[in-house]
């Protein structure tokens, strides 16, 4: 691990990185002579880039949007739906965002059906 990756790296949690062989993952080495190389988790990237808005201002934004206007929105109603804050400033209807959300609804709802019969071997017969 170079000493850059080992700085951004360091201050994660065991459960937010990973090293990667090229054993376990061929894909990630094509092309790449390396031995291993450190993989973070979604959870992990979302820390580092919250936690980098001193140094970077893009950071800063997105970790301000986050704080101000998700964060809040999950509390107040149990989730986000991407861009409902156009609905204060009349950039977005209400009708258009309650469609928006039936159809993450009808995506979510297919993609968890998905992964419980890619679970269970097959498609369920539930319904």
């Amino acid at each position: 691990m170079s000493k850059g990756t080992f700085k951004h790296v360091q201050g994660l949690d065991g459960d937010q990185k990973r090293t990667a062989t090229r054993h376990d993952y061929p894909n990630v080495f094509r092309g790449d002579r390396a031995p291993t190389h450190t993989m973070i988790s979604e959870g992990g990237l979302y820390d580092k880039v919250l936690s980098a808005h001193k140094v970077n201002p893009k950071a800063h934004e997105f970790r301000k949007w986050v704080a101000d206007v998700v964060l809040p929105a999950i509390r107040k109603d149990g989730a986000y739906i991407m861009g409902e804050e156009k609905v204060a400033t009349g950039e977005m209807s209400e009708d258009e965002l309650i469609l928006k959300a039936v159809g993450i609804l009808q995506r979510k709802v297919e993609r968890l059906t998905a992964e419980r019969d890619a679970l269970a071997g097959g498609p369920s017969n539930r319904n």
